[in-house]
């Protein structure tokens, strides 16, 4: 008895475009647009499986990854008179600011007396 359905995870290709891979069959297939991509898939299941056999769905699961900080911070550094922002010391702040942007976090300088 042929299968309801067939699932396909597509993510986003680093090179660009579309990547759809079935999930418990071995079909693969990858295209610039989704629009082309949907048409691969549709070609590819009907080259897979015998005639009569091919599933009547066939279900697009888009996969995303994106990376976020684990919360909100906002990072203050003091920066005192005796710091002015000139030479070794504006060097150490921006070394501070840059480690603090890679982690996505916000952050401030706050000038003391």
């Amino acid at each position: 008895m042929p299968e309801t359905e067939i699932i396909f995870s597509v993510q986003e290709s680093p090179e660009g475009g579309y990547e759809a891979r079935a999930l418990g069959y071995s079909i693969f297939t990858q295209a610039d647009s989704m629009d082309a991509l949907k048409l691969n898939v549709r070609e590819a299941v009907r080259c897979h499986f015998d005639e009569g056999e091919t599933p009547p769905v066939i279900r697009l699961h888009l996969v995303k990854d994106e990376v976020i900080s684990a919360g909100d911070c906002l990072v203050i550094f003091p920066v005192t008179n005796s710091s002015s922002c000139s030479g070794d010391t504006a060097t150490n702040l921006l070394a501070r600011w840059a480690a603090t942007f890679a982690y996505g976090l916000t952050f401030a300088v706050k000038h003391t007396i």
